[in-house]
């Protein structure tokens, strides 16, 4: 993904190079794998697409798309129940939040980077806009999502909420008519508590107890990226 990024943002031929040889390392072997190392969890539709969409994209070969078209439909038709929320896998037959995070920004990496005339499209983007209206009947009244979507007695989940945002923000801010400062100052005490308490105890708090009380500190840093996903997607 970064290759493929840094090749359009410089035209070096090398980063091309890098990004087709992950494609290519991604892409299955034969008719029954769409993907190689796959775990048929949701977190699939994001890893793999991410890369394969923008190797459609640069290339214009047409095996990169086919293969983002079959694994998003494949797993929608899996895990994608009641016709919005995603299951984190078909063993694990709930909605986990994160979980449908991935399956969202797999989507949207798709829609994003694949034409307009890509054949899959009206599928995935009717499953898309279906998970965000489940993500929006499960939205709860502070803003924030739970850990199991739809269940309300789970705990708030700051990277679910950050993922949702991040897909969220750019229709929230773009229509906006007046430099964001002036929106932010229009916010009250309560407005600005609520988001005092998502960043500050729920985002750092957690991170720390995370990467220090029950995780590797490899793996925790790296999911800790996710905390930073808001502040990323407003100054961008």
């Amino acid at each position: 993904q970064a290759f493929f990024e840094l090749a359009e943002l410089t035209g070096h031929p090398q980063a091309d190079a890098l990004g087709r040889r992950a494609a290519d390392t991604i892409l299955g072997s034969g008719p029954d794998e769409i993907v190689k190392y796959a775990t048929s969890w949701t977190d699939d539709m994001f890893m793999a697409t991410s890369v394969l969409a923008r190797a459609a994209k640069r290339t214009g070969e047409a095996r990169y798309a086919e293969a983002v078209a079959r694994l998003l439909t494949t797993y929608a038709t899996r895990l994608q129940r009641d016709g919005r929320m995603f299951v984190h896998a078909e063993s694990g037959p709930h909605a986990w939040g994160r979980g449908n995070g991935f399956a969202a920004f797999g989507l949207m990496e798709a829609l994003t980077h694949l034409p307009e005339t890509w054949s899959a499209r009206p599928q995935v983007l009717d499953s898309f806009r279906r998970l965000m209206d489940g993500m929006r009947r499960h939205q709860a009244p502070d803003g924030a999502w739970q850990q199991v979507v739809d269940e309300p007695g789970t705990y708030r989940e700051f990277t679910v909420t950050a993922m949702t945002m991040i897909i969220a923000a750019p229709f929230l801010i773009w229509p906006a008519t007046e430099p964001l400062t002036t929106l932010a100052l229009r916010l009250d005490g309560r407005q600005w508590a609520e988001i005092f308490y998502l960043v500050i105890p729920n985002g750092i708090l957690g991170t720390m107890l995370w990467n220090y009380g029950t995780a590797r500190l490899s793996g925790a840093s790296t999911g800790a990226f996710l905390y930073l996903i808001p502040v990323i997607a407003i100054f961008s």
